[in-house]
């Protein structure tokens, strides 16, 4: 079964306060927009902020009512900017950035969203991992052992080291190492 040609209802106050007749065409040529774009966006597809807005200043409305009629947060999301200096970043380093922002949103989109810690959800790993012994000490936390096949010269390589990929302990895991060793012993027939 097809999706309706027409915007869902709850949208329908939007339209006819702003004069706009109801379906995806007409809101389209009022935001400047392609009615594919408008119908992704109506229906909860991805987007952007400028897009939101966009639509927004079309119907009359904070960007905020148009997030919560697609069903995100109803917050007035301000632009994100990076600190006064980070404009001394070298190219690479600007695109390490940008990759790991679109990593982040990419999870967002397929629900793996990194969720924020609380203080009190710090302290309380804090705590547990002063009764286990488990705390990290960033200090443990190496570049990739070279046979990891991550560089960290590469924006995407340096993502994925920042997703999960450094390990503590030399820098492979325990069943990367033992292959690794299994490898070499079998290369200088020691098997």
């Amino acid at each position: 079964m097809s999706e309706s040609n027409l915007p869902p209802e709850q949208w329908r106050p939007l339209f006819d306060k702003a004069g706009i007749e109801f379906g995806y065409r007409p809101l389209a040529t009022r935001a400047g927009m392609t009615h594919t774009r408008v119908h992704r966006l109506i229906r909860g597809g991805g987007t952007t902020s400028e897009a939101i807005q966009q639509v927004a200043d079309a119907l009359g409305v904070r960007a905020s009512k148009v997030r919560e009629l697609r069903g995100e947060p109803a917050v007035d999301i301000e632009p994100f900017t990076l600190p006064d200096d980070a404009g001394r970043l070298n190219d690479k380093e600007r695109d390490v950035i940008r990759a790991m922002v679109r990593a982040l949103l990419d999870a967002r989109e397929q629900g793996n969203a990194v969720e924020a810690t609380t203080k009190q959800d710090a302290s309380s790993e804090a705590d547990e991992d002063e009764k286990t012994g488990a705390a990290v000490n960033p200090d443990d936390l190496i570049e990739p052992h070279p046979g990891s096949g991550l560089d960290v010269d590469d924006p995407q390589s340096a993502v994925d080291l920042a997703a999960g990929g450094w390990r503590r302990g030399g820098g492979e895991s325990e069943t990367r190492r033992r292959r690794r060793e299994q490898d070499e012993a079998a290369e200088r027939g020691d098997v």
